[in-house]
């Protein structure tokens, strides 16, 4: 097989004896791919020739504690290099012990400072394989996958299931194969697995299984779909030394994981969505609806929700409605029928999601809290509390890991959120590389980004600073808002101020 010299990109074979563009890089390939072996370079894993102040210092516990097959909860700053430490550290140990490095992290952009750091590595010699993985449906090639939101999983199995979906029945091995042996971001993946025809998410999942490190998202190992991630990697939780970035975002992605609601609202489009394909279920719905609004009271405001309450309503109504004895599942599993001919059909998800929201609060108790909310937004709700009652079983199960962030303080507290074991972790708090004459922090008294307190005075008190600020530096400044509205009412207040041009991003601009 023939790789781009440039990008390492996986390349049509030409029978002609011609020679084909890259698809990515436009260059003319004209070289094989060596094997990765995960052999260190010259210079061992680490690329560069020393480690900055501080940097220094968290490559030494790290290799301790992941050697050792503990935790280490890292409170590192911005710019000290936790990446680089990180892989250099966990892929030090996974080579010798025969293990694999997962490194999560929850934003797309982490994801390219991971494998950027890979690839550095690679050029100062050493042969790391890594595989970049983001969600199932955002690598998804069916143009409707994008539409399905919480159902999507289901969208899926039903396609593969049915046969319907192009890429699934594809040959993935050998692609993956081959994609085991290279490292490259997952917008090139995608397109690799594009031009065999084979789905993008299966092919990165069965390359992993013989690659050194995985980078995905925070749910790849936190969440339910773990144990299929573990299958198609052909691990056990024993096996993955565990790099969490970021890991100050690591507790609430896990609450948000594990939370669902129902509105009234939602309830219209399933009886209106089930009314074509059965009219039966539909007014089953109907006779939910009449109950659960009576459940809501004139005033604004949460209280607190009982499960079994709520369970009762259900079942009172659709007995009512059927005159039959049917229970909860009963109910879940006609949504999930009637959900897939819709699914299937083309249409919404909104039946799928109500069955995953019955499901989850018939069977979920420990740590979760109920809630009904009052008002314009009415809506009954469960969320998770306790973050540990998911993430404390992998950390006990895995091999070791690095949990680190530039805010990660105290320490301690996230130690007990995530429910690490404490005769199994270290602490460490690392110094910035960067003077301190050079961090300068400057608070602005009277100046909010507060919802209720944004008015058009407000707009204009921070139009006024930033104009004044820029117009101080003799270099340039950026600027960072909460929001995209927010940004448009400060950028439009600064029409006329000319000192510097201005760049502003849109909300319509692509990565």
């Amino acid at each position: 097989m023939v790789f781009c010299p440039t990008c390492r990109t996986l390349m049509k074979p030409v029978t002609d004896g011609g020679e084909e563009v890259c698809p990515l890089c436009s260059t003319l390939p004209n070289i094989q791919i060596e094997s990765s072996s995960g052999v260190p370079g010259k210079n061992g894993l680490f690329p560069f020739e020393k480690a900055r102040k501080g940097q220094e210092e968290l490559l030494k516990d790290a290799r301790i504690a992941l050697g050792e097959g503990r935790h280490l909860l890292a409170n590192a700053p911005t710019g000290l290099g936790k990446t680089v430490v990180a892989l250099t550290a966990s892929l030090e140990v996974a080579l010798r012990e025969d293990k694999l490095v997962l490194f999560l992290t929850s934003k797309q952009s982490q994801h390219k400072a991971a494998i950027d750091t890979i690839l550095l590595m690679n050029k100062s010699g050493s042969k790391i394989s890594a595989v970049d993985v983001i969600s199932k449906q955002a690598m998804c090639q069916l143009p409707e996958a994008k539409k399905y939101s919480r159902a999507f999983y289901e969208y899926c199995y039903l396609k593969v299931r049915t046969k319907s979906c192009p890429f699934s029945g594809g040959e993935c091995k050998s692609v993956a194969e081959l994609v085991s042996q290279m490292t490259m971001h997952v917008h090139q993946l995608v397109k690799v697995c594009k031009r065999y025809g084979v789905c993008p998410h299966k092919t990165a999942l069965m390359a992993a299984a013989k690659s050194h490190v995985l980078v995905c998202d925070y749910n790849y190992i936190f969440s339910d779909i773990s144990q299929q991630v573990l299958t198609r990697v052909e691990r056990s939780m024993g096996d993955l030394i565990v790099v969490v970035d970021e890991a100050h975002n690591l507790p609430d992605r896990i609450r948000s994981h594990l939370c669902g609601d129902l509105s009234p609202r939602q309830l219209r489009r399933a009886i209106k969505d089930s009314r074509t394909y059965d009219r039966a279920l539909s007014s089953l719905l109907r006779a939910v609806l009449r109950d659960f609004l009576k459940i809501f009271k004139e005033k604004e405001g949460e209280e607190k929700a009982e499960r079994a309450e709520f369970l009762d309503l259900v079942i009172k109504a659709i007995r009512r409605a059927s005159r039959k004895e049917l229970t909860v599942m009963d109910l879940i599993a006609n949504l999930e029928h009637i959900g897939e001919k819709v699914l299937k059909e083309g249409g919404s998800s909104v039946l799928m999601e109500m069955a995953n929201f019955l499901r989850s609060w018939n069977e979920m108790d420990d740590g979760m809290v109920r809630i009904l909310t009052h008002g314009k937004r009415k809506k009954i709700s469960y969320k998770l509390l306790d973050p540990s009652i998911l993430s404390g079983p992998v950390f006990k199960e895995i091999h070791s890991s690095l949990v680190m962030s530039g805010t990660l303080h105290p320490l301690s507290m996230y130690a007990d959120l995530l429910g690490l074991e404490k005769d199994r972790t270290s602490f460490g708090n690392y110094p910035s590389p960067f003077p301190k004459e050079n961090r300068s922090i400057v608070v602005t008294p009277g100046l909010t980004s507060l919802y209720s307190k944004r008015d058009e005075r407000m707009y204009r008190a921070y139009a006024d600073n930033i104009s004044s600020i820029a117009e101080s530096l003799p270099g340039n400044l950026a600027a960072f808002f909460p929001s995209y509205n927010f940004l448009q009412q400060v950028r439009e207040l600064m029409n006329n101020w000319e000192a510097k041009p201005i760049l502003m991003e849109s909300s319509s601009l692509t990565k």
